[in-house]
């Protein structure tokens, strides 16, 4: 996860969080099996909701960036 953004730039791309293969084999309480159907469907919402989320991740890097300026300007020495 970015500190800047708070997400991963796979989130950001795709709108979900990737899953790595032994956690699609081994299951565990964070990954439910569904069928195919749900599973698209659950698609089909994340990628409706990445464009807020992306909004979002924008918000923060300006907010971020604006954090790092004053930062760095209490620093600044004036010749």
């Amino acid at each position: 996860m970015r500190r800047s953004t708070g997400e991963t730039p796979f989130s950001l791309a795709y709108g979900t969080e990737a899953i790595i293969p032994s956690h699609i084999t081994v299951l565990s309480i964070g990954i439910e099996v569904g069928s195919i159907e749900q599973n698209s469907e659950q698609m089909r919402l994340n990628l409706d909701l990445l464009e807020g989320k992306r909004e979002k991740a924008i918000v923060r890097v300006a907010s971020y960036q604006q954090r790092l300026k004053s930062y760095f300007d209490k620093r600044v020495k004036i010749r």
